[in-house]
């Protein structure tokens, strides 16, 4: 009875040790696997290149069989290679990001460049509108000293306003505008007036009305 109950302690602790002992042989088997995977390699992923390899080795069958060893790429090469083609992707685009920014700045110099001229010509706009308002107003006021003026020459004496106009330093022009809005009477008799005073004044309006140069 003792033996017997050795004998089955002893199958027990064998069947243990030996799952034991299977565990860690699968774990480490499993570990070493992943590390061949850091590397790139992924094993039992082509069972097609073990069987090339093996029937290569066979005479006469292994001439027609078409095998290559599998190239085992370092994990720091791959990773190297990795990084490389990234950082070319992100240099180009970094190169297009730039070339944006560079069209980019040259629309903005346009529209800086476009909003200034359109200043400029608003204000050169600006300044021919008061230019023109200035001289509308000068022309207004002129017009309306001018109508002040055939007023009193009309409701005076034409000799004796005549007489006046000939010793005054009025302009030409302006005794001129102010008798052509005169009745033909009124004006005979100024132009009358002012010939007797100062003839060369008479002829000079005459000269100016008719616009009769020497």
């Amino acid at each position: 009875m003792a033996k017997k109950r050795g004998l089955l302690i002893f199958w027990v602790f064998l069947i243990i040790f030996t799952f034991l002992v299977l565990s860690i042989g699968i774990s480490y088997f499993y570990f070493e696997m992943n590390k061949l995977q850091l590397y790139g390699v992924t094993p039992f992923a082509d069972v097609k290149s073990y069987a090339a390899s093996i029937l290569k080795m066979v005479p006469f069958i292994g001439n027609s069989v078409k095998y290559e060893p599998l190239r085992v790429i370092p994990y720091q090469t791959l990773l190297e290679s990795r990084i490389d083609a990234f950082q070319n992707v992100l240099n180009t685009k970094e190169a297009s990001l730039e070339a944006k920014e560079i069209q980019l700045a040259n629309i903005q110099a346009q529209l800086t460049s476009l909003e200034a001229s359109l200043k400029a010509s608003q204000t050169a706009f600006e300044r021919k509108v008061q230019q023109f308002n200035a001289q509308v107003a000068e022309y207004q006021s002129y017009q309306k000293r001018i109508q002040t003026l055939d007023q009193w020459i009309t409701n005076s004496n034409p000799s004796q306003i005549g007489h006046v106009l000939a010793t005054s330093n009025v302009p030409i022009n302006v005794i001129v505008d102010a008798m052509v809005n005169l009745s033909p009477q009124v004006a005979g008799s100024v132009l009358q007036a002012i010939s007797q005073t100062n003839p060369s004044m008479a002829s000079a309006i005459i000269e100016n009305l008719t616009k009769v140069t020497k």
